[in-house]
């Protein structure tokens, strides 16, 4: 992570391990899908997607994130790189023609 950083990468919000450890999740600004798309191809991961459509506690948000195996410093690990996106905000952006 700290290459990422050191490279000019957004840094995280926060990292998390769970408990079975077995995904390293960097989660990055909500409503920042652009960081997802710059760590995602620092980190060789796939395209990032949107996920479905979530109820938070406030309003609903889509999960925006990248997966693979290239977790640095953790071969074969799981890593997991998202942003929360409030869906109000990306139906405005697409009703825009932004996406």
């Amino acid at each position: 992570m700290l290459a990422g950083v050191a490279a000019g990468l957004p840094i995280p919000d926060e990292t998390w391990i769970p408990s079975n450890n077995t995904v390293f999740t960097v989660h990055l600004a909500d409503n920042d899908p652009a960081s997802v798309d710059s760590w995602a191809a620092f980190l060789g991961l796939e395209t990032p997607a949107y996920g479905s459509t979530m109820r938070g506690p406030r309003r609903p948000f889509r999960s925006y994130e990248a997966k693979g195996r290239n977790c640095p410093g953790m071969p074969g690990w799981l890593v997991d790189v998202q942003s929360f996106c409030d869906v109000a905000e990306l139906e405005a952006q697409q009703a825009g023609g932004v996406q």
